[in-house]
């Protein structure tokens, strides 16, 4: 009975401890490297290789993207 009581006291602090183990031993680890998780067929490489400075394209198009869901979020904001 009263090591039960001891240890669901304990249980904070096993907690934090845990959490700042895991902070340091994960937190300022170096990443693996990124690797591709899709792929798109050659056809499809094709057709976007094909537009003229599709870079610049598809910038310009997440830009526009995020400037229309800011604004949105700032019109939904604003009416409440």
């Amino acid at each position: 009975m009263m090591g039960q009581i001891l240890n669901k006291l304990s249980l904070p602090f096993s907690f934090v401890y845990h959490f700042l183990v895991n902070i340091f031993n994960y937190g300022f680890a170096t990443s693996p490297p990124a690797q591709l998780t899709y792929s798109f067929s050659t056809s499809t490489l094709d057709v976007f290789n094909s537009v003229p400075a599709w870079t610049i394209v598809s910038t310009m198009l997440g830009v526009g993207l995020i400037i229309v869901g800011g604004l949105a979020t700032f019109k939904l904001l604003t009416r409440i």
